[in-house]
């Protein structure tokens, strides 16, 4: 009785506790409404005049700061927080790229935008106080403002009078990632702030030299003397006029709120958090070092990056913008979700061992850039739609400079692929402008991006031109030439609410198969990737059955020191990777050698075979009974007649079964030979999904190839086989008529 009454009074106690806290439970939003602003989550730049603001307006508030604003953009569209309190030119470029958000208050906070100066260098402030006087007087400045921050237009690029810099440069330290601000667009630096101080440099004669840097490293450049006025976006606070000055101010930039539109759903995962896949070591130190506790998954290329991001198997993608842009053309439900999250720009990877050749190519692109083809080769590329890529007619040299090797990987859309056939893309132009002025011949050479700088290195290729950035470890084997192109890492997503329409199984699968076999005659490749495979896979055979068999002998042989070295020679090979084998041998041994890739896959493949057809061998003749040897040698056969006509056919007969297992390892092993230069079967297949996004079709036409390969290839040795086994003959009774 004691004990159902403790029950019961538990139960009580339990559901009255559930009441109390239910009651104090926050109800879901309905469609439309918004969050009590007394009580909402904001989310906010750590050390912002909109952190002081909302702790004081808002004492009951929750307050989430971020180093970076593009994160509180993010929360904010995932449901992490209700609003974001920010400059309002910032939550415009937020709103005009994502539908999702919109701006629910403005001039929360007012505030204005100023120019900040050295505060011992008294004459340029002034210098620049009344050219902005000036540019307000005329009208420019409103225009100005007007071109970069009207709502519902599109930006307005209006020439800018360039100045000659009688009277020296103007070094001006920016941070580009604030749009409408200060950015990057096309390779060159945009926005209100860099159009203005171009405007103000013109006026006083001077040349404008940007350095581009994060921003919480602007006012400490400008103290230090390494640069002359900071202009972006910079709201003149007390505690920063302590440590430079301030000109008046040019542009009202006040607070606003940005909520997402009707309380809209959560559509992000935390990116402190979530699922990220990476393709680059550059990314993977920003992830580590940004967002410790996310989950990391790298991946070989681009494509296969994007491919686990359609399927759900990550939440976001860390990956070059240019990739990324390529993309959202051809995936409309995928977004930048951030951009310029890790700053990079693409160079010219040369060897060491050829610093004319560098200085001739920095100077070669010096001329592209300053007379403007270099920027409309990147622009061509980057802002075409993917059925209007056409690669431009570049006049070939007459080569009398020699011939320029160019080391590529082309499963990099639009940078570097391979189009109706052919390499494309701003890579490919831009090699081909290169040797036009360095008056040679070029030679692309095809392989993964991983082998490139060894490539360099063993003298294979001049140069390697395939989206590569120059990171300190990288410049610590070959140089580099100037960046010829921006290309910062970007994070893109699949937000819920740009979810890809549903197309119909078969209606997917026929668009699919177009695009993987039919369009730019894709088909073609796939055969000549067959073809290279078939060929590596049957020399390979061949050869590795015959070193095979002398290594048997070696091994068998009574010569202690050709039996150990041989024994040597098989552990050495069988511990090493193919892969790596492949690379040893033509980046080493054959380094200084033209011998053709494929010709060294072939080496490369026999060896490895070999190894494991003499154990086999050996292990076969072991297995014939000695009886069988003395009874030949009694019938007078000598060694060798005995070993042919009795030994190895028996032997034969023990180690085939095995053989056809490992030629069958050995065949699929041939994949890997993208490494150096061969565009097999499978290398084709990754040329194909990078430029598809699609891996159902490239996947499965590879898997039935080599299934293909394998068997037919498995039923010429099973009737070898057949042939040496008289069991597994047909035989007919000698002297048995039929009826």
């Amino acid at each position: 009785m004691k004990k159902n009454m403790r029950f019961w009074a538990a139960l009580l106690a339990a559901a009255l506790l559930a009441a109390a806290f239910g009651g104090c439970a926050k109800e879901p939003l309905e469609k439309g409404e918004r969050a009590d602003p007394q009580t909402a989550n904001y989310g906010v730049m750590t050390g912002s005049t909109a952190e002081a603001y909302i702790g004081k307006t808002y004492p009951d508030a929750k307050i989430s700061t971020y180093s970076a604003i593009a994160d509180a953009f993010l929360a904010l569209e995932g449901g992490k927080i209700d609003y974001v309190l920010t400059a309002y030119t910032t939550a415009l470029n937020a709103v005009r790229g994502n539908s999702a958000l919109e701006i629910s208050q403005k001039d929360v906070i007012m505030e204005e935008s100023s120019i900040a100066v050295n505060k011992e260098n008294g004459e340029l402030l002034a210098a620049i106080d009344t050219a902005l006087d000036q540019l307000e007087a005329d009208g420019t400045l409103r225009q100005v403002v007007a071109d970069w921050t009207t709502e519902g237009q599109d930006y307005a690029l209006r020439e800018i009078p360039a100045s000659d810099g009688q009277n020296g440069v103007l070094r001006v330290a920016i941070a580009a990632d604030r749009e409408p601000m200060c950015f990057v667009k096309d390779g060159a630096y945009r926005g209100l702030d860099c159009e203005l101080i171009e405007r103000i440099a013109y006026a006083l004669g001077l040349r404008v030299e940007y350095q581009n840097m994060p921003f919480s490293a602007l006012t400490a450049a400008l103290a230090s003397g390494k640069a002359d006025v900071i202009i972006s976006n910079m709201t003149a606070t007390e505690e920063r006029r302590q440590s430079v000055a301030f000109t008046r101010p040019y542009f009202a930039n006040p607070q606003v709120l940005v909520a997402r539109k009707n309380g809209g759903a959560a559509t992000l995962a935390d990116p402190a958090t979530a699922r990220y896949a990476l393709t680059s070591v550059t990314a993977q130190t920003w992830l580590s070092e940004t967002y410790p506790e996310a989950v990391a998954k790298m991946y070989p290329a681009a494509a296969d990056a994007f491919l686990a991001l359609q399927s759900g198997k990550v939440d976001y993608v860390l990956s070059s913008r240019a990739t990324a842009q390529y993309i959202m053309k051809t995936d409309p439900a995928v977004a930048i979700a951030r951009d310029g999250v890790v700053d990079e720009a693409c160079s010219i990877a040369v060897s060491k061992a050829q610093p004319e050749l560098r200085r001739a190519l920095d100077e070669a692109l010096a001329a592209l850039a300053a007379d403007g083809t270099l920027a409309a080769l990147v622009s061509r590329w980057t802002e075409a739609p993917p059925d209007e890529y056409a690669p431009v007619a570049i006049p070939e040299a007459a080569g009398e400079g020699g011939t320029l090797r160019v080391a590529i990987s082309p499963d990099v859309t639009p940078i570097c692929f391979v189009l109706d056939g052919a390499y494309a893309g701003i890579d490919v132009e831009l090699a081909q402008r290169l040797a036009l002025a360095l008056d040679k011949k070029v030679e692309l050479i095809d392989m993964q991006f991983d082998a490139l700088l060894p490539a360099l290195e063993s003298g294979k290729a001049d140069i390697a031109l395939s989206d590569i950035v120059a990171t300190p470890e990288r410049r610590q084997s070959v140089d580099f030439t100037a960046p010829y192109f921006d290309n910062p890492q970007v994070l893109a997503a699949r937000p819920n609410s740009a979810a890809a329409p549903d197309e119909g199984l078969f209606h997917g699968l026929k668009a699919s198969f177009i695009r993987t076999f039919i369009t730019e005659n894709r088909w073609k490749m796939i055969a000549n990737g067959l073809g290279l495979t078939v060929i590596i896979s049957v020399l390979s055979g061949i050869f590795g059955s015959l070193l095979g068999f002398g290594v048997c002998m070696l091994r068998r042989s009574r010569s202690r020191v050709l039996a150990g070295a041989s024994a040597a020679f098989i552990r050495i090979i069988q511990g090493t990777p193919i892969v790596v084998l492949l690379m040893l041998l033509y980046y080493v041994v054959f380094g200084a050698l033209d011998i053709s890739a494929v010709a060294v896959s072939v080496i490369g493949f026999s060896v490895n075979f070999a190894v494991y057809v003499s154990e086999m061998m050996r292990t076969g003749i072991d297995a014939v009974d000695q009886g069988q040897q003395e009874a030949a040698t009694a019938l007078g056969y000598n060694r060798r007649q005995t070993f042919w006509k009795v030994t190895f056919p028996q032997a034969a007969r023990h180690f085939l079964p095995v053989f056809k297992g490992e030629f069958i390892s050995m065949v699929k092993m041939t994949s890997v030979v993208g490494y150096i230069a061969v565009q097999d079967l499978t290398k084709v297949s990754d040329i194909i999904r990078s430029r598809t996004l699609e891996a159902f079709f490239p996947l499965i036409a590879t898997a039935i190839l080599y299934f293909m390969i394998a068997n037919l290839l498995t039923l010429a040795i099973a009737r070898v086989e057949t042939g040496l086994d008289p069991k597994r003959r047909p035989r007919q009774v000698k002297g048995v008529n039929d009826p």
